[in-house]
């Protein structure tokens, strides 16, 4: 049963481990967001944020903290939290939001991102000024699917991640991040 944060549910991650290894993880969520689409209108209250929602037609902008590199996409097909130590690092943040779009609907309007891979395979761009990471790019996991941090958007509200992946390599804490006691500006 949802409780209506989708933080707090597991039942995407029993979901995508039953789907076969052979699925990309863009498939995965996909099935996952299906998933959400069949349950009950009481667990889905977030969807009533106004939001792109995953496979819309909707055309998205955003760019790097100090404007050098700015970029446009659109039909975003997943949008997730990513747990994985990689995006950790990469980041400096205990996890990254990321919305995936076809490869051939996202392009740079303006900079040049630099590149950086740790393995070969995986290519992170970011923007050499101020260090903003805003894409990642892995054909071999993710194949014609550029994953654009959701935070890097004009209106980051506009994307919702649909799930959490690599849950496995979490920050244990992060799991409970949602029962910290809250402040709207930094308290006194």
């Amino acid at each position: 049963m949802l409780c209506g944060h989708l933080h707090c549910d597991l039942a995407p991650v029993r979901l995508l481990a039953k789907i076969p290894m052979r699925n990309s993880p863009a498939v995965k969520a996909r099935v996952a967001i299906s998933w959400y689409s069949a349950q009950s209108d009481e667990a889905k209250d977030w969807e009533d944020l106004e939001m792109v929602e995953a496979g819309s037609n909707s055309r998205l902008t955003g760019g790097c903290r100090c404007g050098a590199v700015r970029y446009e996409s659109d039909r975003p097909v997943h949008a997730a939290i990513c747990h994985c130590e990689d995006c950790r690092r990469s980041s400096g943040a205990p996890m990254v939001g990321w919305m995936g779009v076809a490869a051939g609907s996202f392009r740079i309007t303006k900079g040049d991102p630099r590149i950086w891979s740790s393995n070969g395979q995986a290519r992170r761009h970011f923007c050499a000024t101020c260090g903003t990471g805003l894409i990642y790019l892995n054909e071999a996991l993710i194949p014609g699917i550029v994953d654009v941090q959701i935070a890097t958007l004009d209106d980051p509200t506009m994307v919702a991640p649909d799930i959490q992946v690599q849950v496995a390599e979490r920050l244990p804490w992060s799991a409970h991040i949602h029962a910290l006691p809250i402040f709207d500006r930094y308290p006194d």
